[in-house]
């Protein structure tokens, strides 16, 4: 019998942020056009595994390489030895690695376990060099990824905006950098957008992700003390570790009974439905998987310009708008205008591209051009 091409696609844990999930449907996707796939988590234990880990096909191998430590640097450090053995042994025909963070492990691995025949994808899941980086730390990113890029055969950005921006900043490896769709939005986004939409006699707004400083959902809980009570109410849906102190926030604004926070959950689907406008006011994305859910389930988005083609997407697009001046003030003021506008119905054509289905071919199709299509390897 001749061997199926094999594939590891590489992260840290079942996190609750969207590029977990997306390796998920990732997996499943490419072991249901043939690869033989497995998922390899570095820690068990993540706080979204008893979600993620059901969704995962039986056709999908799980490994772990151990516990979930306290530091995720640690947690690589530690179980990188694991890692390497699990290469040489696994022999895989491609690696995939699913996050930034995720990159230097993957090209490290491949060289240690001797595998330079293996093709190595990194795919770009947020900004290389952020706003807050500056001077050194800038400059060591700068040529950390520079050189990680040249190790491997295939830079996989999620816009062609961040494509044209690394091709530029990073010459020797353009030729490696492809663009791909993430699988983001299931038929059941895009049915929920073709639903009559909800009439909420307070307007609904939401905002969804991993309750982290980055997102700075504080800023959104302050521009919301300034909305009056019978305007909106704010569902946030998500957790991490600034939960806490969000709590401590909205008592303090004397918001309690206006501010739900639902947790984290599989399925946003429903609250996007019955949202009227979905707000992302974070510092930096890569491209925010909620934002493709939002529109096609025909909610509104307005965000800062926190991703590369986050003009692109919304500028242009009924009742979304650019948050140009992410103070409470100005936020607060552009929540009321937007929530003035009727919720469009034609929103959902935008998230096309970004369909399960599509998604996963366009993975399928950069992975083919690196050679490594689903048949039988040549090892």
């Amino acid at each position: 019998m001749t061997a199926r091409s094999k594939v590891i696609f590489v992260q840290h844990i079942f996190g609750t942020g969207g590029i977990d999930r997306v390796g998920v449907f990732l997996a499943n996707g490419f072991a249901a056009h043939g690869y033989d796939v497995e998922l390899l988590a570095f820690c068990e234990g993540g706080p979204a595994e008893h979600i993620l880990r059901p969704l995962l096909s039986p056709a999908v191998r799980l490994i772990y390489l151990g516990k979930l430590g306290k530091k995720r640097t640690l947690d690589l450090i530690r179980l990188f030895p694991r890692f390497v053995d699990h290469l040489r042994q696994a022999r895989p025909d491609a690696i995939i690695s699913t996050a930034n963070n995720m990159n230097w492990v993957c090209a490290l691995g491949r060289w240690r376990a001797g595998r330079g025949d293996c093709r190595l994808a990194m795919k770009i899941t947020n900004p290389i060099v952020r706003q807050q980086d500056n001077g050194l730390v800038k400059w060591m990113r700068w040529i950390g990824y520079d050189r990680a890029f040249a190790s491997a055969d295939a830079v996989w950005p999620l816009s062609e905006a961040e494509t044209q921006a690394l091709a530029a900043h990073f010459p020797r490896s353009a030729r490696h950098m492809r663009t791909v769709a993430n699988p983001y939005v299931t038929p059941a986004m895009f049915a929920a957008g073709q639903a009559s939409p909800a009439s909420n006699k307070v307007r609904q707004v939401i905002a969804v992700g991993r309750l982290a400083p980055k997102k700075q959902i504080d800023l959104l809980v302050q521009a919301f003390a300034l909305i009056a009570p019978d305007e909106a109410h704010l569902t946030l849906v998500g957790d991490g570790e600034s939960r806490p102190k969000l709590e401590a926030l909205t008592r303090t604004l004397g918001l309690a009974d206006r501010v739900t926070m639902v947790g984290f959950i599989a399925d946003v689907t429903p609250f996007l439905q019955r949202a009227d406008l979905m707000v992302l006011p974070s510092r930096y994305e890569g491209l925010p998987a909620v934002v493709l859910e939002a529109l096609a389930a025909n909610c509104p988005v307005i965000s800062t310009d926190c991703f590369p083609c986050a003009r692109e997407l919304l500028e242009e697009a009924p009742g979304c708008g650019i948050i140009e001046h992410p103070k409470p003030a100005a936020l607060a003021q552009m929540i009321r205008s937007q929530l003035q506008i009727a919720k469009p119905r034609n929103l959902c054509d935008r998230a096309t591209p970004y369909s399960i289905e599509a998604g996963i071919q366009s993975h399928i199709d950069a992975l083919t051009a690196i050679g490594v299509g689903s048949g039988p390897t040549n090892g």
